[in-house]
C-alpha cells in the first residue's frame, strides 16, 4: 500500500532549525523565520527517508534556500550571502533548486532581475551563469511554455554577448577562475572545463526553446553552436596522458593542458556534454571512484603499512 506523505510530520525539523537561528532573519527577507514553515510546508515538495539525517538535511537545505529570498523594490530576489545584494554567480544553482517551489512568482521575478529590468536589474556575465540551461530546467518541472518562451530573446542576446567577451576561436571559450566563482585555482584562467560547458549547455538549452517556440531556424542555429563547442571541448580540453578534462592554456600558438587534474574536469558530464561512448564513461566512473575519500583513505592506510 502506497503511503501519503503528511507534511506536519516534518514541521519539528523546521522549529528546531528556528530555535537554534533565534531571530536572525537578514535584511529585507521575504519569509523571516516566523513565516519559515507556513512558506516552506506551501511551497517545497516533501520528501521522506528512512536515513534521518539526509532527511534532516534536505529540510535544512530548503529552510536555508527560503532565508535567501528576499525583496528587492517589490520583487523578489535571491542572494548569496545572507546581507548582500544578489549576484549571478550562483543563480544557476538557485534556479535549479528553487524550480520546484510552488509559487512560481520567487524565480520569475528572479529571471526577470537578470533579464528584463533593464539598468535597475543585476549583470548576468559578471561571473559565469549557466542561465539558459537552468531556465529550460525549470521548464521541465513546471511545463510553464509561455514564460520559458518569453525568456528566450533576453536568453539569445545573452548568449551573443557572452559571445562578443568571451569566445577565442576555435569553438572555445575563455574564462578567469575568479569569475568563474571559484578564487584562485590551480589551473587558473584559461579556456577551462566550466565555461565551455555552460556556453555548450545554454546552446542546447535554447535550441529546445527555440523549438518550443516553433522557431526552427534559430533552434538549428544554436544547435549547430553546440555541436561545435562539443567537438572543440572533446579535442582539445580532454587530457589523453590523465584521461581528464582539464583547464587549457595558449602557449606560442600551442593549445597546452595544466598538470592539474581538477574536479571542474567532471563538470562536462553534468551538462551531458561527452558522448556516451564506453571510452570517456568508463573513464568518468574510474575518475569518481579515485576522488571519493573512502578511496584515499585505503590507499593511504595500504601503502602507509605495506
Amino acid at each position: 500500500d502506497l503511503a501519503v506523505i503528511q507534511s506536519k510530520t516534518y514541521r519539528h525539523y523546521i522549529e528546531q532549525f528556528n530555535k537554534r537561528d533565534g531571530d536572525k532573519d537578514p535584511e529585507h527577507a521575504a519569509f523571516p523565520n516566523s513565516e519559515a514553515w507556513s512558506f516552506l510546508s506551501e511551497n517545497c515538495p516533501f520528501f521522506d527517508c528512512p536515513d534521518k539525517e539526509v532527511e534532516k538535511t534536505y529540510y535544512y537545505r530548503w529552510w536555508l534556500y527560503r532565508k535567501h529570498i528576499k525583496k528587492k523594490s517589490g520583487q523578489f530576489v535571491i542572494s548569496e550571502f545572507i546581507k548582500r545584494e544578489p549576484i549571478c554567480c550562483p543563480a544557476g544553482h538557485q534556479l535549479n533548486e528553487g524550480r520546484w517551489l510552488r509559487n512560481r512568482r520567487v524565480l520569475d521575478d528572479y529571471v526577470a532581475h537578470w533579464f528584463t529590468k533593464s539598468k535597475k536589474g543585476g549583470d548576468p556575465r559578471r561571473y559565469s551563469f549557466w542561465a539558459a540551461d537552468a531556465c529550460y530546467g525549470r521548464f521541465l518541472a513546471t511545463g510553464d511554455k509561455n514564460w520559458v518562451i518569453g525568456v528566450l530573446p533576453h536568453l539569445v542576446e545573452n548568449y551573443k554577448k557572452w559571445e562578443e567577451n568571451n569566445h577565442v576561436g576555435g569553438n572555445l571559450f575563455y574564462q578567469s577562475d575568479d569569475k568563474d566563482g571559484m578564487e584562485k585555482s590551480a589551473g587558473g584562467a584559461g579556456l577551462r572545463p566550466t565555461i565551455n560547458s555552460y556556453m555548450y549547455a545554454d546552446a542546447m538549452a535554447i535550441s529546445e526553446i527555440a523549438s518550443l517556440a516553433g522557431k526552427k531556424k534559430l533552434s538549428d542555429e544554436f544547435k549547430a553552436r553546440a555541436g561545435r563547442i562539443k567537438a572543440a571541448v572533446q579535442k582539445n580540453l580532454w587530457d589523453k596522458k590523465d584521461e581528464f578534462f582539464k583547464t587549457v592554456h595558449r602557449k606560442q600558438g600551442r593549445l597546452v593542458a595544466v598538470k592539474t587534474r581538477e574536479a571542474i574536469g567532471f563538470i562536462p558530464w553534468y551538462f551531458n556534454l561527452p558522448d556516451a561512448g564506453q571510452q570517456m564513461g568508463s573513464r568518468l566512473i574510474n575518475s569518481l571512484m579515485t576522488n571519493c575519500p573512502d578511496f584515499f583513505l585505503i590507499c593511504f592506510l595500504y601503502n602507509h603499512h605495506r
